[in-house]
């Protein structure tokens, strides 16, 4: 079979104009598949994005980012090339960068469509019919169509005149709505409709309903098959950060997850390539969410014995403060391997001779004993008092001793220490297994313990930033981090208890911290630099080129998931009652709530206006206090608005009854 002689058109975008190595691995490979590569570049491109882009094509079209992709393509088609140009090759290739890959060699790709003469336009996958989503596009739904992050046109249809007349027709699209419904949606059925033919290369009719709503992306929702076993050979970034209540609907939450560890075990595309740029561009509690980074390590040999590990310098590093808690602590200590320094610091002259006592005879002379000063805590004595000794390592854990006396029960301190601890130190082959995981994994860098749900603590779910977003955000900005960061997306972690390798944390360990910068006791409840520096690490490691996991001991884990699941399913039935939550599915009934949600708060807002108005406030000097007659404002108020709530949402009988026992009337 003769080589097709074949045009690339490949759209690069980025907004701050990079050209990251998971780019240049795609043309790297793709690039001799062409005769000739012309590269658009949507919007700015930097000078060394430009230098990059120039080892694959002199012709590169720099232009505003008008049009989406669809604009682009055009102007390289009509203006830049021209269709006397585009017909001259039997087959144009229109791509861009927002997949990763490939991760089998589009050589192949290519071969085995050629193999297929009949066709006249294709690409890697297809989206089943769907009902009219954004209402634009112009048959009135959605056909099905050809993705177009990569589609092929052979001559027969490049030289037609309706190709033609699609392209100089083509609107310049003001929104991503616009774009979607009429570009591919669009030219797929047109063409076809004139008596072209076209097919794609990972084809998912099988898997498409007659039943339109249920067609979905595949190539979003079924990613392990469309890999793993149709033989895709890319991933779309927009994969990462689908919302997992979405994902949801459609698989179990782990199938993207499953889909990376294919591509590292089976194929030998370099996940890096991947990692380093999901770290650069998103927000961490989506990576946390689309690819479960939580890892349950085993506290049992996973690796015959190998200390992957070997020629690197570890140690960890304790802070302790609780006399009566030594003796927990040297349990944990006797956990670490013989290989593992450890420095133990205390503000204490009287109880450094006891931790000389009673750790030295079981940890030798590995064991290191610091004093710091007693201002900024463990913090403190982590960044300020240990300073010098970090640089000797390449990983490092630090814990600290706790008690938690302020909560309700002595108990739920307690067992707060004891999972900072027992996820930590679990035992001497956990420890291995922890560290030899961080030598088969060059993009991890930080493993945390998990938050703390029992009792009170539960109400720390709601908000885990607290008043501290602000302080963070100026933190990161003195120690030059820079990473996306959302108020509205819960921090990765909260606390000062971790394993990392020090190159993750670099930042923070080279930046010289001084006792004065953190506050004296008694230490603020919440808002000060240490309460920020616990909500930071996953974001300076983020920054480095590293992501986080949460690490549990099997135990724990089990517990975990019994907990959750015991919660979960609790809830749903107490919430079950209220007849305007949906259960359909689980994003179903989180908009149903956020719905109610919202109508409860205006409708609330209005009957506060409105009680305000019938009652007006007492005169000085009345028997009613003001704040006695403020409370009872509220109770008006908020039954008011439940009657108009329930008269609006309830069926009529339950209306009636609601509106009896509470004698208003809406």
């Amino acid at each position: 079979m003769n080589k097709r002689t074949r045009l690339g058109i490949f759209l690069f975008f980025d907004d701050d104009g990079i050209v990251y190595d998971y780019v240049r691995y795609l043309l790297d490979d793709i690039k001799s598949n062409f005769d000739r590569l012309v590269i658009v570049c949507n919007g700015m491109i930097s000078q060394e994005g430009i230098q990059i882009l120039q080892k694959y094509s002199s012709q590169i079209l720099v232009r505003p980012n008008i049009g989406f992709d669809a604009g682009g393509f055009k102007d390289a088609i009509v203006n830049y090339l021209g269709f006397d140009t585009v017909c001259e090759y039997e087959e144009v290739v229109l791509f861009n960068d927002s997949f990763f890959g490939p991760f089998y060699e589009f050589r192949k790709v290519f071969d085995e469509m050629d193999r297929r003469a009949e066709l006249d336009y294709w690409g890697l996958t297809a989206h089943g019919e769907t009902p009219k989503i954004y209402g634009l596009c112009p048959y009135g739904y959605r056909p099905r169509y050809i993705q177009t992050y990569f589609v092929a046109f052979r001559k027969k249809l490049t030289c037609s005149e309706i190709f033609r007349k699609y392209w100089i027709d083509m609107p310049v699209f003001k929104t991503f709505e616009e774009a979607a419904e009429n570009f591919g949606c669009y030219f797929t059925k047109l063409f076809e409709d004139n008596g072209f033919k076209w097919s794609v290369y990972s084809d998912t009719a099988d898997l498409e309903s007659e039943q339109t709503e249920k067609n979905m992306s595949f190539h979003t929702f079924n990613i392990y098959e469309m890999i793993a076993n149709r033989r895709l050979p890319i991933i779309k970034r927009k994969t990462f950060v689908t919302d997992k209540k979405d994902t949801l609907r459609y698989n179990w939450g782990g199938d993207l997850a499953k889909a990376i560890k294919y591509i590292d075990e089976k194929t030998e595309y370099d996940t890096s390539l991947i990692y380093k740029y999901l770290l650069k561009k998103y927000n961490l509690d989506d990576l946390k969410k689309s690819l479960n980074l939580v890892k349950v390590i085993p506290d049992v040999d996973m690796f015959c014995g190998k200390k992957l590990y070997s020629n690197k310098r570890v140690a960890v590093i304790v802070h302790t403060f609780y006399e009566d808690l030594l003796d927990y602590t040297l349990f944990y200590l006797k956990n670490i391997p013989e290989e593992v320094d450890v420095i133990v610091t205390n503000s204490s002259k009287e109880k450094i001779k006891l931790i000389e006592k009673k750790f030295r005879p079981i940890l030798k002379n590995r064991l290191t004993i610091i004093k710091v000063n007693a201002r900024g805590r463990d913090l403190s004595a982590l960044l300020v008092g240990c300073r010098k000794y970090i640089e000797k390592y390449d990983y490092l854990c630090f814990l600290h001793d706790k008690k938690s006396s302020q909560k309700e029960y002595v108990t739920v301190g307690s067992f707060f220490s004891d999972l900072l601890w027992d996820n930590i130190l679990h035992s001497e082959a956990y420890i291995t297994n922890i560290l030899n995981h961080f030598e088969s994994n060059p993009c991890l860098g930080l493993m945390v313990p998990p938050n703390v749900y029992h009792g009170t603590y539960y109400s720390s779910a709601t908000d885990y930033w607290t008043i501290c977003f602000e302080r963070c955000k100026s933190l990161m900005t003195a120690l030059n981090i820079d990473v996306p960061l959302d108020r509205k997306k819960e921090p990765f972690s909260v606390g000062s208890v971790f394993w990392c390798k020090t190159d993750a944390l670099k930042n923070l360990f080279n930046y010289e911290f001084n006792y004065s910068d953190f506050p004296a006791e008694p230490l603020p409840g919440d808002g000060s630099i240490s309460h920020a520096l616990e909500r930071i690490f996953p974001y300076i490691a983020q920054y480095n080129g590293y992501y986080t996991e949460c690490v549990m001991n099997p135990e724990y884990a089990s517990a975990e998931i019994t907990n959750y699941r015991l919660m979960h399913t609790e809830t749903l039935k107490a919430i079950h009652k209220f007849p305007y939550v949906q259960f359909r599915t689980y994003s179903n009934m989180i908009s149903s709530i956020e719905k109610s949600s919202r109508e409860y708060n205006v409708l609330l807002q209005r009957s506060r206006n409105s009680t305000a108005l019938q009652n007006p406030p007492t005169a000085a000097g009345n028997t009613v206090s003001q704040g006695t007659t403020t409370v009872i404002y509220q109770e008006l108020g908020l039954k008011a608005a439940f009657v108009k709530f329930a008269k609006k949402r309830f069926p009529k009988p339950l209306y009636k009854i609601i509106s009896k026992l509470l004698k208003y009337d809406c």
